[in-house]
This record gives C-alpha cells, sequence and structure tokens, in this order.
C-alpha cells in the first residue's frame, strides 16, 4: 500500500512549495503605478468630417482608417488619424482641400522601439515642413498622437473636433502643440508638457 501513499505526500509536499513561493513574494510597492491603464488610439471613436481630404492622400488599411480629431484655423484644417497600425497627419488649405499642405505618417511604436518624451509611450515620430516657415512634428504612439505645428504666420488652430487638446508653445509665433487621445491620457501630456515649456492651455474638446 506505500505506493498509493507515496504520490499523495509527493502532491501535498509540491502544494506546501507553491504556498510558501507565492508567500514569499515581495508585495508591489507602488500598485497604483502598475495598475496605469492608457486608452489605446484605436478604442476611441472616430469623427466625421465634411468634404474628406483623406480620401485623396491616404488608402485605408483594411477599412481601419478612423478620424480622431479636426482642427479649424482661418486658413487650413488640421486632421490626425490612425490608420491600421499609423498614425497620420495632414495639413490642408480651406481655400483647396487638394493643396496638401503637410502630410506626416508614422507607424506606432511597440515594445522597446521608440521614446517617451510624454507620458503613454513610447513614441515614434515623424517631421516635415510644408515651406520655409511652416513646420510639423508628430510623436506617434498606440495610446496617443502629439503634434507641433508651426504655420510661420498668426494661424493658430482654434475649433478643435474629437479626441483633441491645443495648447500654445512659448518658442515660436504661433505654434502649437496638439494632443490627441483619451482625456486623462490627454491631460497627463499637457501636465507633463506644461512642466517642461510652460505652455499655456488654449482650448480642448470632448
Amino acid at each position: 500500500m506505500a505506493w498509493k501513499i507515496r504520490p499523495l505526500a509527493l502532491a501535498a509536499a509540491f502544494i506546501f512549495a507553491l504556498t510558501g513561493c507565492e508567500d514569499s513574494v515581495t508585495p508591489d510597492v507602488n500598485p497604483t503605478k502598475s495598475a496605469i491603464r492608457f486608452t489605446p488610439l484605436n478604442e476611441l471613436e472616430s469623427i466625421g468630417v465634411s468634404d474628406d481630404p483623406l480620401n485623396d492622400f491616404e488608402e485605408a488599411s483594411a477599412g481601419s482608417l478612423r478620424i480622431l480629431a479636426e482642427l479649424d484655423s482661418s486658413q487650413r484644417r488640421i486632421i490626425a488619424y490612425i490608420n491600421g497600425d499609423s498614425c497620420g497627419l495632414l495639413i490642408t488649405s480651406k481655400a483647396d482641400p487638394k493643396v496638401n499642405d503637410i502630410h506626416l505618417v508614422s507607424h506606432f511604436a511597440r515594445g522597446d522601439d521608440g521614446t517617451n518624451p510624454y507620458p503613454a509611450g513610447p513614441y515614434n515620430s515623424a517631421s516635415g515642413a510644408g515651406s520655409s516657415t511652416k513646420w510639423a512634428s508628430m510623436h506617434c504612439g498606440t495610446n496617443a498622437i502629439v503634434i507641433e505645428y508651426t504655420p510661420g504666420e498668426p494661424d493658430a488652430p482654434m475649433n478643435a473636433r474629437g479626441h483633441a487638446s491645443v495648447m500654445r508653445i512659448p518658442h515660436g509665433p504661433s505654434a502649437t502643440r496638439i494632443v490627441i487621445g483619451e482625456q486623462k491620457t490627454r491631460e497627463q501630456i499637457a501636465d507633463r508638457a506644461k512642466a517642461s515649456d510652460n505652455a499655456i492651455p488654449s482650448s480642448s474638446s470632448q
């Protein structure tokens, strides 16, 4: 009968060993930090826009193109979107939507790729100029898009629709930072930005 008792004894010893390991695990000294979850961009509701200029500049990836924000200035439209595993920024003339001032596209940063200049990262980046004075950069992550835009003239974005917050940047005429993401994510990014360059909140939507 001893051969029947031995497996039970081994099983009990194994359960005890597992329990001992679990009891000896060092507790998380900062559980709040480990519980932070940012809402991914692809979980945000897309918005509709009139005379969608993306039809001329971007091919949807299996129907996954989603416009997340639109900003109107006196002369330009600024559209932020995602398309599959990429972020995009399109700046067009309001007088002629087919005049493409700046069009930036970047893949999401994943894992160890990219950098972390803001919360909710990591981010890849892209930048481009529409002229000698017009310039834009875009940080692209799965949870947020952070855009810096200088139109080269007094034409800062004013009216924001969608998941966007807008703030002025001190270092340039009409320089603007546009943050795309869920509201709490935008707030964290805005706090980091204000701490680093004293940006002044201008407007916010949704």
